[in-house]
């Protein structure tokens, strides 16, 4: 085709378009084949037909439905079957025009029906961390009469049997996969496996041992964790050279087992967990004081007491016990008890602050007032409960402080009895009265009290506690109303002497009655706050109670009791030794 304009000109280059007619179908595709692969797949080939202007292209007849259409290929996979199902095949060929080939000659297929590979489970092998370098494993398949391969450390499947055991493990990590293969062949595509740790090195000896002394019939011990590669199982705790305790992953133990005036030596061995001991750590050596000797017939029970006692190390009066002119004043005031040689120390309550935890103890208490430890029983105070169920102190006094719970060490009832000679018994009240389930009449408390007076009709009774019933301080009338009953009872069986703490100084009163009326035969009240924390004022209240006799908010000091079957003396000795108040009265 040539074009031409207006003036003449031809197109020097004609454009042309050249095209075939075809109108002959291509051969239709021979040597048709349908192969199993799998329960789910059919392999289908074919020999290529033939055309005189080229094949495009194949369409592919499922049971005389069209399956699929495909390029100019001689094979094709059908994985829409189903197991246990027959097929028909046939194929045709279009050439580039079009045409449409005959049918291949269909052929025919019948899958076998679909089995699942079988599962496999190991049941038992080497622990997590273990120091043996053999390994043993059992295992099943969820399937009868299933083959097993199994490899380790990712080396090759190899045929295996459940009892499958190696020898001669490296140190180190270990990964062992087992698969099940059924009647088929057909593999478990998620093999079991199992990992484990070979450790034959044992773990670092347990560092910084300590022994201390919590109280007459406790040994507190402590350590720094050992190291290993494998996690610390636990600690073998040697006492003397015999094992005392085989415990968790812990790095403290209170041994209650003691008895006073004698010397224990400890270690202690971590074990790893693949069993490996360690050696043992640098011992720890601690002498139980030996037990106050009870009074001589005839001679008086000496008594110390004081309240509100050791500061928090944390304090900035602390000074490492050494304290201010003005606060901290424990070491001094516990120097001024043992010079008097007392046969007992009454501690009344508040003993360490700020929430009396056994590390505060430890700093704070013990090498001031603790010198007394073996002579004390103590009273608890509210401070003691900043650590929940008073857990430090408790565990500092140990049983001295529950002896109706021996060995409890937290939430104790924290109230006793014990009996000071033949003719006094003391009684330790629990003044806390909401952590004890009260103190009114008929409460546990209330009725142990009643009982222990009343299997002591006609002797002389010393009952102390921290909360004071009397006071002209801070605390006037902080807790008459829950220590009422208890004063009523106190007044019924004739108890000659209280004592307390809370306010911070020192308070004398008159005898007088529960209700507050001085009278010659009734009970007499000592407040003695000034242990040695601070000191606070002692007439906030002063007309308020119409019995004292002595107020002191200057001095710290002790109360000193003399104990005698017709009388008792007392003296309040300040921390620089002067005696500021004393007197004695009668008793029937």
């Amino acid at each position: 085709m040539q074009a031409t304009d207006a003036a003449g000109n031809s197109d020097p280059t004609p454009a042309s378009f050249t095209w075939t007619v075809d109108t002959s179908p291509p051969s239709a595709p021979t040597s048709l084949t349908a192969t199993v692969a799998s329960p789910t797949q059919v392999d289908l080939s074919w020999s290529a037909s033939s055309d005189d202007h080229g094949i495009a292209g194949y369409q592919i007849y499922r049971d005389d439905e069209l399956l699929a259409t495909v390029g100019d290929q001689t094979a094709y996979s059908d994985t829409t079957v189903t197991g246990g199902s027959t097929y028909s095949y046939s194929v045709l060929a279009w050439d580039l025009a079009g045409n449409l080939s005959g049918a291949s000659t269909p052929v025919t297929v019948t899958l076998p029906v679909a089995t699942s590979p079988p599962d496999t489970v190991i049941d038992s092998g080497p622990p997590a961390f273990t120091d043996s370098q053999e390994a043993s494993f059992s295992f099943h398949a969820t399937e009868q009469d299933s083959s097993f391969q199994c490899r380790l450390d990712g080396g090759a499947y190899a045929p295996c049997s459940s009892g499958q055991t190696y020898t001669g493990l490296a140190e180190g990590e270990h990964a062992f996969e087992v698969r099940a293969l059924d009647a088929d062949g057909n593999a478990d595509p998620t093999p079991a496996g199992h990992t484990w740790v070979v450790d034959r090195t044992p773990p670092s000896p347990p560092a910084d041992l300590s022994a201390v002394v919590a109280g007459p019939g406790q040994v507190d011990l402590t350590w720094t964790a050992a190291t290993d590669s494998s996690p610390i199982a636990g600690y073998d705790l040697y006492r003397d050279g015999a094992l005392l305790a085989s415990l968790g992953d812990v790095t403290s133990y209170s041994d209650t087992s003691v008895s006073q005036g004698t010397t224990y030596t400890y270690e202690v061995r971590a074990r790893d967990a693949a069993g490996n001991l360690s050696e043992p750590s640098a011992s720890a050596t601690v002498t139980m004081p030996e037990p106050a000797p009870p009074p001589s017939s005839g001679d008086p029970v000496v008594i110390v007491a004081a309240g509100d006692i050791a500061c928090d190390p944390q304090s900035s009066s602390w000074n490492d016990n050494n304290g201010t002119s003005s606060a901290c004043r424990h070491k001094y005031t516990s120097d001024i008890a043992l010079a008097q040689s007392p046969d007992y120390a009454l501690v009344l309550g508040d003993t360490q602050y700020e929430d009396g935890a056994l590390q505060e103890y430890r700093a704070s208490y013990d090498p001031t007032w603790g010198r007394l430890l073996s002579r004390t029983y103590p009273a608890v105070g509210n401070h003691e409960y900043g650590t929940g169920g008073a857990a430090g102190y408790f565990a500092y006094f140990g049983d001295r402080a529950t002896p109706l719970e021996p060995g409890c060490r937290k939430d104790c009832k924290g109230y006793y009895a014990w009996t000071l000679d033949e003719h006094w018994v003391a009684i330790a009240v629990n003044s806390n009265c909401d952590e004890v389930g009260g103190c009114r009449a008929g409460s546990a408390q209330y009725q142990f009290v009643a009982s222990v007076l009343e299997a002591n009709a006609g002797k002389h009774f010393l009952v102390y506690m921290h909360h004071p019933y009397w006071s002209t301080g801070k605390y006037h009338n902080c807790c008459k109303g829950e220590l009422a009953d208890l004063y009523t009872l106190f007044e019924r069986y004739g108890v000659e002497l209280t004592l307390s703490g809370h306010d911070h100084n020192y308070q004398r009163f008159a005898p007088q009655t529960a209700s507050s009326v001085c009278s010659a035969g009734g009970i007499r009240h000592f407040v003695v706050g000034s242990g040695g924390k601070n000191l606070q004022d002692t007439d906030a209240n002063k007309g308020k109670e119409p019995c004292d006799e002595y107020l002191n908010e200057t001095s710290f000091g002790v109360l000193v009791l003399r104990l005698f079957p017709d009388r008792y003396e007392w003296a309040f000795v300040s921390d620089s030794g002067a005696v500021l108040d004393q007197g004695s009265t009668p008793v029937d």
